[in-house]
């Protein structure tokens, strides 16, 4: 602070261990007592009453003089400690004796325990359990999908409840803005056939597909609304009340409409039910302005709003929640296990419970062995690949050193509840697994023999 100066060997702040006076005066005073030689203790100087501070009242800050200080700070109030009772006319306030504050050594804190406390080399001393229901959901899969055109199956999950919502949404703010509407929900479903088309015929406007011209005119969308209808449409298109947001939330504007599609998710699920739940993230393309847009270096989609997406091995995807970055509200469990734990045990939560148990799958961002093990308590699979600088004091060999290995080499550790596998493959893959062992290890080595005689043969 530029009201704030250091003078002669006079500390800045000050700390407070012991018993202590405290006094205001003003700086004359100290003077007075620097030269008598007496020693005033720490003193606190504060800005002038006036409220005017600059760089200039002191000269040099670090070569400060007493005798260089302007008149105005020369009247400004200064506060002492540790030193006795002062009488005097430059005393202003005498404070009552604080009490006696006993100040201990800050205490070191413990090394976190590790997670796994013992390894072993043989996969025989563990004992593993797969905790969903196995692989055998192809046939409910492919029964439960009945002849049903695209149509069907879009609205099966885009419901006519959904689309009531956005016509009764985009009502409301249209009057808000003192606008009759009047959309229906016959029209907004017009209104999302044509966005859809838009992502087979890609027109450089909008207007085009209205125009004369051969090339551009469009006799679906041409018959189905007319042009200003859609933008007035498009202008006034809205999902959510305005007035009644909920506080806290980047998402407010589209949470209601958000959680409208996770319920139809989540429900059609129960009819195509797989045990086996890939959890990732998922990236909606998108260039402007917002304070939730993420940026991720060397994805294929590198700007964009961030979801954490459940999805089956079939592509079904049961239930996503969008990122709002680091300032947003934080999930259960993510000060003790991390952020990728949190997203983990937040989606599983909202997984129906009578498809359960269930088998995770997930990346190395997630994956970490305390997650792990809490998992296993729940009953929950968990299996995903994993850094090395998570595997606490699993001693697997260096990648580094396992580069120099044949294709196909193996190691692996295995305690009580979990296992780490390390593998040279095209590059070297770690994988850690609460719920699966290393059978059948003849399925990776035949694996590569096949793709080094393939590549030989080619």
């Amino acid at each position: 602070m530029a009201a704030t100066r250091r003078i002669d060997r006079v500390p800045r702040y000050f700390t407070l261990f012991k018993k202590q006076r405290y006094q205001r005066l003003t700086l004359d005073g100290i003077a007075e007592e620097l030269e008598a030689g007496e020693d005033p203790g720490d003193i606190i100087l504060f800005p002038p009453d006036d409220g005017v501070v600059t760089d200039e009242d002191s000269g040099d800050e670090n070569e400060a003089n007493i005798l260089h200080l302007s008149s105005r700070m020369l009247r400004s109030q200064v506060e002492i400690q540790n030193r006795p009772s002062i009488s005097g006319d430059n005393c202003l306030d005498n404070l009552e004796e604080e009490e006696e504050v006993e100040v201990s050594a800050p205490k070191k804190k413990k090394k976190k325990e590790n997670t796994i406390k013992k390894w072993y080399n043989n996969v025989s001393n563990t004992c593993f359990t797969t905790c969903g229901k196995g692989d055998c959901d192809e046939e409910v899969f492919s029964n439960s999908q009945e002849e049903m055109t695209a149509v069907e199956c879009f609205e099966l999950l885009y419901s006519d409840d959904i689309v009531k919502f956005i016509a009764d949404m985009s009502n409301l703010y249209a009057l808000q803005r003192n606008h009759t509407l009047n959309v229906t929900s016959n029209e907004i479903r017009v209104y999302i056939a044509i966005l859809l088309l838009t992502g087979y015929l890609t027109p450089k406007y909008m207007r085009m597909f209205w125009e004369v011209k051969s090339d551009t005119h469009n006799d679906l969308v041409a018959s189905s609304i007319r042009r200003n209808r859609f933008f007035e449409i498009q202008q006034y298109l809205h999902l959510s009340d305005s007035t009644s947001l909920p506080a806290n939330d980047k998402f407010a504007k589209v949470r209601e409409y958000f959680t409208k599609l996770n319920v139809n998710f989540t429900a059609n699920f129960t009819k195509a039910g797989s045990s086996h739940i890939s959890i990732d993230e998922t990236i909606v393309p998108y260039f402007g302005r917002h304070g939730t847009k993420q940026h991720i270096h060397g994805k294929p989609i590198r700007f964009g709003y961030k979801l954490w997406s459940a999805a089956t091995r079939h592509g079904y995807l049961v239930n996503f929640e969008p990122y709002q970055g680091a300032s947003g509200p934080s999930l259960k469990m993510q000060s003790e296990l991390g952020l990728g734990a949190a997203v983990i045990l937040e989606l599983h939560s909202r997984l129906p419970i009578e498809l359960g148990p269930y088998n995770l799958y997930f990346d190395n961002f997630f994956t970490g062995l305390p997650m792990l093990k809490y998992l296993r308590e729940q009953n929950v699979g968990g299996t995903g690949t994993v850094r090395e600088n998570r595997l606490e004091n699993c001693n697997l060999p260096n990648s580094k050193d396992m580069k120099k290995e044949p294709r196909g080499k193996l190691y692996h550790k295995a305690s009580e509840e979990l296992i780490a596998a390390k593998w040279h493959v095209n590059s070297i893959v770690t994988i850690a697994s609460n719920c699966h062992g290393l059978d059948p290890i003849t399925k990776w080595i035949e694996l590569d023999l096949w793709t080094k005689t393939g590549q030989n043969s080619s």
